[in-house]
């Protein structure tokens, strides 16, 4: 599946030294990817709202509402992972 990347790199640069072309990176943080912070800005509008606009229910017949919920996020982030890589 593809996960967008990273959201937000992060690089770990070397403690500078007198060298002005010294200037390296140690390594990096790769964050969280793309797909999970797409999610997380789903879950947080969901929740800000109504979220049976969003086909949400308390119905604890089918899954509980978290899971409901934490599927509908990720669906709306796939949706837009997919969208992203038509317009490349």
């Amino acid at each position: 599946m593809n996960d967008g990347g990273p959201a937000f790199p992060l690089k770990i640069l070397k403690e500078r030294s007198w060298d002005p072309g010294d200037i390296g990176s140690i390594g990096s943080l790769p964050g969280m990817s793309l797909r999970d912070f797409g999610a997380f800005m789903a879950m947080h509008a969901i929740l800000s709202g109504d979220p049976t606009i969003f086909g949400l229910t308390k119905d604890e017949t089918k899954k509980s509402y978290e899971e409901n919920l934490a599927s509908k996020a990720f669906a709306y982030a796939d949706a837009m992972l997919k969208e992203r890589e038509k317009n490349k």
